[in-house]
């Protein structure tokens, strides 16, 4: 089988997105999809422009790709280069979500990663888990009706237990470290652009980890019950 070139998959599916979405004209579509091109594989920029939407006023730059984030009251301005994006606020995050969440990298199964403690706490009292060190035994988890989905579930390891059986449900911003990247191959890269774009183009889900506390702890209740 020819081999599956992961970034022209990703750049494919980023274009179909953008052009699905409503709020941009036809050639701030092509702004945006250029715009994709920048951040394949590092998203630390991304998650800055998120954390900046929620401020008054504020610059944002990524010298390196030379893109420039300005947010004033309701109003955001994304520059790349010569080309420009304006605007809301609420299309502003559904436009920078979008783009991480499509270009941000899947881990295989049987992936062993290093959770990031702060985000756990409840968790690690109620399990007794001292270190949150985890295999990978699950993604894309959906439920019907609801239009939220996590990436990632797994089990604590070595053990493999959390306790009555359950499984622990994060996101890849909650990715302190990998420590050991389990198989893949082509069926694997073609099986995960394929949920992406179930869920993220053709149902317009998104991920958990964008999604409201409320939401989260609906889907989480569901799941377990």
């Amino acid at each position: 089988m020819e081999e599956i070139n992961k970034n022209d998959m990703k750049i494919m599916m980023w274009k179909d997105k953008v052009n699905s979405l409503g709020y941009l004209s036809d050639s701030t579509k092509c702004t945006g999809i250029n715009f994709g091109g920048y951040y394949l594989e590092h998203s630390k920029f991304l998650y800055e422009i998120l954390g900046g939407l929620e401020a008054g006023s504020m610059v944002l730059q990524d010298q390196k790709n030379g893109a420039k984030f300005e947010k004033q009251d309701n109003n955001c301005l994304l520059t790349v280069n010569t080309e420009q994006i304006e605007l809301s606020k609420t299309n502003m995050k559904g436009f920078i979500e979008s783009l991480i969440t499509i270009m941000e990298d899947i881990l295989p199964l049987g992936s062993i990663v290093d959770l990031k403690r702060e985000y756990f706490a409840n968790e690690i009292l109620k399990n007794k888990v001292e270190n949150i060190r985890m295999v990978i035994t699950h993604r894309f988890l959906s439920k019907e009706g609801t239009d939220v989905y996590f990436p990632y579930a797994g089990v604590v390891y070595p053990t493999g237990m959390l306790g009555r059986g359950e499984v622990l449900y994060f996101t890849p911003g909650l990715i302190e470290n990998v420590i050991h990247r389990g198989f893949e191959d082509v069926q694997e890269t073609a099986y995960v652009s394929q949920m992406k774009r179930e869920f993220i183009v053709e149902n317009n889900m998104i991920s958990c980890g964008f999604a409201t506390k409320e939401k989260v702890e609906e889907f989480i209740r569901d799941r377990r019950n």
